[in-house]
């Protein structure tokens, strides 16, 4: 009977949680075009929602909720967007208005950015709408950077940034959602403890073993296996703090066993490792894989360690590149191979990537340098799934370079050859048709000149 009671209660929350729905209206003015969305993500999915915009620039839409949490709703064209709580129930107003110029004249007559659109909520939850505003998570982290952590004490450190925190939670908590003051609470909980190993990362050595910090975190437990984003930094800093130790040559693997005595732990850790080391292709990845059989004891995850092995083994340096297709703007469809002969660096990108754009105009220095050099062909692949938006982009920044779409996106055969997940993301092949590194250094990165001139040789 209690069975039959918890899973009917699961069967009801599931229903409930399937039929969550909040109801969203609002205006947009100065509308000048273009998707106008509310994005909401989890630890395990991502929902997109796309407002129908009436002539006068309105919009109404009832929403299935994915989960309560905090949304992105905004102009995608224009790239700007505001917090929002999605909670089931809610009904709230967003009035967006676009902003016709992108920069003003300041003090000085200086050129300042402005915003690109202004926000107006109205509704339910509008506190929780004002804290996200005026509480952004980034002004947390960007008062603390690295160059102001290298001039003061952990002790100091830990006494300010644990204050800056708790003022956080005491304005979180004078928000009326239960909803949102837990998770924001939880948030911040898990924030007060890791951003306090940053204070490590720095490139001053002698934070690894300043007794304060070390007092600190050997304090907690670090073999509690439900602490594993603890014990992620932990290891991070062990590493750093033993830095001088002889662990052998696979010391990735092997420094699991030293800084943790849970095998639990030692698995999760160890199972995440190899599946990133492998998805590098590095040369060594044989002896890798093998250490970490003696490291781990999940023989489930070594079966997929084996899987993802097989598959990157063919993707090691050297090894003959898969090939793939590619449509120029005229429509002419062009393979890798059609490109063999001279060494060919890539750049995957997409219009709506900030940080692939920000990359461009390096990318137009790297062709100013080797435009007159027979031996290498630098391209760009967008990944945009509208032709449209990529062919607007070419016309707007008239690049020399090649450039040729992937509008499959990621489902592309140049995103699944080369499991290409995110971008930007930056290939390299030599003029024989064969794998340099499928994770080149970017255009912005100083070293690449001499990185891809040593590679030509």
């Amino acid at each position: 009977m209690k069975q039959k009671v918890i899973t009917l209660s699961l069967l009801a929350s599931m229903a409930l949680t399937a039929s969550a729905t909040i109801h969203m209206t609002g205006k947009i003015n100065n509308y000048s075009g273009g998707n106008v969305l509310l994005i909401q993500m989890s630890d395990t999915a991502q929902q997109s929602d796309t407002m129908a915009i009436a002539k006068d620039g309105s919009f109404v839409k009832d929403i299935q909720l994915l989960e309560p949490g905090i949304a992105y709703f905004g102009l995608e064209d224009k790239k700007a967007f505001c917090q929002v709580f999605l909670e089931d129930g809610i009904k709230f107003n967003v009035n967006i208005t676009e902003n016709k110029r992108s920069n003003k004249k300041g003090k000085g007559n200086e050129t300042k950015e402005m915003e690109k659109a202004t926000f107006e909520y109205e509704g339910d939850d509008k506190d929780c709408y004002e804290y996200l505003k005026t509480h952004d998570m980034f002004n947390l982290f960007d008062a603390w950077p690295f160059d102001r952590l290298d001039t003061i004490s952990f002790r100091s450190y830990r006494q300010l940034w644990t204050a800056d925190v708790e003022a956080y939670k005491v304005a979180a908590n004078q928000v009326k959602s239960l909803a949102f003051r837990r998770m924001m609470n939880e948030r911040l909980a898990g924030f007060a403890t890791s951003e306090l190993f940053r204070w490590v990362w720095s490139d001053t050595k002698s934070h690894a073993t300043d007794k304060d910090f070390v007092a600190w975190v050997e304090s907690i437990d670090h073999n509690d296996p439900n602490q594993l984003d603890f014990c992620s930094n932990y290891l991070r800093w062990y590493g750093k703090a033993h830095a001088d130790e002889d662990m052998g040559a696979d010391r990735d693997f092997t420094i699991l066993t030293k800084a943790f005595q849970n095998q639990d732990i030692i698995n999760t850790l160890a199972d995440n490792q190899i599946m990133e080391f492998l998805r590098q292709a590095p040369e060594d990845m044989e002896s890798m894989l093998a250490t970490y059989k003696k490291v781990s004891t999940n023989k489930e995850a070594w079966k997929e360690a084996d899987e993802v092995f097989a598959h990157y083994v063919k993707l090691k340096k050297g090894s003959v590149a898969a090939d793939f297709t590619m449509t120029d703007k005229n429509g002419k469809v062009v393979s890798l191979k059609d490109l063999r002969g001279k060494a060919v660096y890539i750049d995957c990108w997409a219009t709506w990537c900030g940080p692939c754009c920000m990359e461009i105009p390096y990318m137009e220095k790297l062709y100013e340098h080797y435009k007159n050099n027979k031996d290498i062909e630098l391209i760009s692949i967008s990944l945009d799934t509208n032709k449209n938006k990529w062919l607007n982009k070419l016309k707007e920044d008239k690049p020399k370079w090649h450039q040729f779409i992937c509008p499959d996106n990621f489902n592309s055969q140049l995103c699944k050859n080369y499991d290409i997940d995110a971008i930007p993301r930056f290939l390299f092949f030599d003029k024989d048709g064969r794998i340099l590194s499928l994770n080149a250094p970017r255009p912005s990165d100083e070293r690449i000149i001499k990185y891809i001139d040593e590679n030509l040789k």
